[in-house]
C-alpha cells in the first residue's frame, strides 16, 4: 500500500491540482483538515471520495504538535499495514516520479525498512506567466515547469550553478526558500530525532533519484497564491514565531513580490527533467 497525508486549511486554491496529481500515484490518501471554512473538504469527497478526511486536533500549526499529530497517523496506518509506504505532503508539494517502483517492496519475503530523502525543487513562474491563472482542468506540472533545482551537495543557498552562496540576499535581507528533503518511508519515524530541525519533517542527506517534489511556492504567482501565503502566519502560534519556527511565513504583499522577484534569478526549465521521472520505470 502507498500513502499520502497531508494537512490542509482553507487550499481551495491549489488543491484541485494537488489532488488530481496524486489520486493515481497512491493507494491511499488521508487529508488533515486543520478547521477549514472553504470550499476545500468538499473537493476532497469530489475528487478523491475513497480517501479519509480527519479533523485535526490541533487549532493551529504548532509546528511540534502537527509532527506528533503525522506520527501517531503513520503508527495507526502501520499497525494494519505493515511496511506501507507514506509520505505526509503540503498542498503547494507535488511529487514527481513513478510510485508503481515502491511496489516492488512488498514482493520480498523478508521485507526491510527502507527511507528515500526525496529533493525538494522551488517552482517559480516565469516573467509572462506571473498574475495569470493556470487552466484548472489541466495539471499544474504540465502547465507550470520553470523552478530551481535544489543541490544538496553543500549546505549554500543556491548551487545548481555556481556552487557558492548568493550573499546578495544578505545584503538585501532577503529570506530564501532552501528547500530541505521530504522522507518517503514504509516504517513509522520519529520526527523529532530524525529530521534536521525539531518539528518541520526536513530532511539533509543523499537524496534519492527516482523521485522530486515540485514546491509551489512561487507559482502560480497570482493574487490567490500571495493570499494564501499572507493567510499562513495567522495560524502560526506565537511560541514558534519566537524561536524561529515559521519565519519564512512572517511576510507582507511586498515582501512576498521581491522574494519571487529575487528566487525567478535561479530558475530554469525543468520540463523535461519532470518527464523523465514520471515516465521512468
Amino acid at each position: 500500500m502507498r500513502f499520502v497525508i497531508c494537512h490542509v486549511r482553507n487550499e481551495e486554491y491549489l488543491l484541485n491540482w494537488w489532488l488530481h496529481h496524486h489520486k493515481d500515484k497512491f493507494d491511499y490518501g488521508i487529508i488533515v483538515d486543520y478547521h477549514s471554512t472553504d470550499g476545500s473538504m468538499d473537493l476532497v469527497r469530489k475528487i478523491t471520495p475513497k480517501w479519509q478526511i480527519i479533523k485535526s486536533v490541533n487549532k493551529d500549526f504548532n509546528a511540534a504538535n502537527c509532527d506528533i499529530e503525522i506520527m501517531n497517523i503513520e503508527r495507526s496506518i502501520q499497525q494494519q499495514y505493515p511496511y506501507a509506504w507514506m509520505i505526509t505532503l503540503n498542498v503547494t508539494e507535488f511529487l514527481v516520479g513513478n510510485t508503481r517502483k515502491l511496489l516492488s517492496a512488498f514482493k520480498s519475503q523478508k521485507p526491510v525498512r527502507m527511507q528515500k530523502l526525496i529533493p525538494c525543487d522551488v517552482m517559480i513562474d516565469t516573467e509572462l506567466q506571473k498574475f495569470t491563472e493556470p487552466d484548472p482542468n489541466v495539471s499544474l506540472v504540465k502547465q507550470r515547469t520553470f523552478g530551481m533545482p535544489m543541490d544538496y551537495s553543500k549546505d549554500t543557498v543556491y548551487n545548481a550553478y555556481a556552487g557558492s552562496r548568493d550573499f546578495q540576499s544578505i545584503e538585501d535581507n532577503m529570506m530564501y526558500d532552501n528547500r530541505k528533503m521530504r522522507s518517503m518511508h514504509n516504517f513509522p519515524l520519529n520526527y523529532f530525532e530524525t529530521s534536521v530541525w525539531r518539528a518541520g519533517r526536513h530532511y539533509w542527506g543523499t537524496p534519492c533519484e527516482d523521485f522530486r517534489i515540485l514546491w509551489y511556492g512561487y507559482s502560480p504567482f497570482t493574487e490567490d497564491l500571495i493570499q494564501r501565503k499572507l493567510a499562513i502566519q495567522t495560524q502560526i502560534p506565537e511560541a514558534d514565531k519566537a524561536v524561529g519556527n515559521g519565519g519564512q511565513h512572517l511576510l507582507n504583499k511586498d515582501m512576498a513580490i521581491a522574494r519571487y522577484e529575487w528566487h525567478r534569478q535561479f530558475a530554469i526549465e525543468l520540463k523535461d527533467k519532470i518527464i523523465e521521472l514520471e515516465n521512468r520505470l
